[in-house]
């Protein structure tokens, strides 16, 4: 379930996805662009109920994985190409790190969030979108490439409601696609593209 892939420089693929008999997120690399051999799976924690899985890579190759479950987004930064062994701990033992992210509209009662997305800066910095149920679109900053603090959120739709992708522009600044809830009225899915605008000073 939930899954997200993509190629390296090199063209080799990486994908992550969410196990569901494990619960577990789970991430690999492969060691060719035929993906013939495939570096050791890594996974997370149990998480029961993930919402959905993003991967990416720096200019060097090293993934990085991020998924959300409830009101909660994680992300973990691999320290080599294959991305270490077992449960989301690498050689130097640093683990995944959760984020509790507020926002705009964010309600403890109310918030969910899934169709996650996430783009790297040149600096291997993440920028996420995803949906916040009843609250639209939301694109999410962090300020270093390791994720240390809470990232700066704000809304960018109020009508999105199924999905995002997110990719950053020449300038730096993301854009974002996502679809409507025209469906609902109209039974049909309307594809927008958003630049953020309220990201250009980050």
């Amino acid at each position: 379930f939930y899954y997200d892939g993509m190629a390296r420089a090199n063209g080799d693929p990486i994908f992550s996805y969410f196990n569901l008999s494990a619960r577990q997120v789970s991430l690999y690399a492969c060691a060719d662009d035929d993906c013939d051999d495939v570096f050791g799976g890594v996974n997370s924690g149990v998480f029961p109920n993930v919402s959905g899985t993003a991967i990416d890579a720096t200019s060097q190759s090293i993934p990085k994985v991020a998924w959300t479950q409830g009101d909660r987004l994680y992300y973990y930064v691999c320290v080599s190409l294959s991305c270490g062994t077992g449960d989301f701990a690498d050689p130097t033992g640093l683990n995944y790190v959760m984020k509790s992210i507020r926002p705009p509209g964010y309600n403890s009662s109310e918030s969910f969030f899934y169709g996650l997305s996430m783009a790297l800066l040149p600096d291997g910095t993440p920028v996420f979108a995803f949906i916040d149920n009843g609250f639209g679109a939301v694109v999410a900053h962090c300020d270093t490439p390791s994720c240390e603090n809470v990232p700066t959120a704000v809304r960018i739709a109020e009508d999105a409601t199924v999905g995002t992708d997110i990719a950053i522009g020449p300038d730096g600044v993301p854009y974002i696609v996502f679809l409507d809830n025209d469906y609902e009225t109209s039974g049909v899915l309307r594809p927008y593209i958003v630049r953020c605008e309220q990201c250009v000073d980050w």
